[in-house]
């Protein structure tokens, strides 16, 4: 039964996304992207901005926030806003972006 909970968890943290479920929430502007590689990988992308600011006025340099082996992008956000990198940068006026997964390439299915 928990093995189910956790599965529709993740789903639904799929379905809506980094912004909705995790950086919104907490007080930061977010918006999501996606990109394709040129293999076929769909890239999740999502860029946070300090939660004093907007997004289309960020001004300070970029910087990717990738996960490891057997991480996600939410990684970065799962503490306090003044205990996670990803919501420190941002409030330092970096303009954060955060890899959160990939789907596999539908050609190698």
């Amino acid at each position: 039964m928990e093995l189910l909970a956790a599965q529709a968890a993740a789903m639904m943290f799929l379905l809506t996304g980094l912004c909705a479920q995790l950086i919104k929430p907490s007080g930061f502007p977010c918006s999501e992207h996606k990109t394709q590689t040129k293999d076929g990988f769909v890239q999740g992308l999502q860029r946070v901005s300090s939660s004093s600011g907007n997004l289309r006025r960020q001004r300070g340099p970029p910087v990717l926030l990738i996960r490891g082996l057997f991480m996600a992008g939410d990684a970065w956000f799962l503490d306090n806003p003044n205990q996670s990198l990803g919501f420190i940068l941002a409030n330092r006026g970096f303009d954060v972006w955060v890899v959160s997964g990939s789907q596999v390439n539908e050609e190698e299915k």
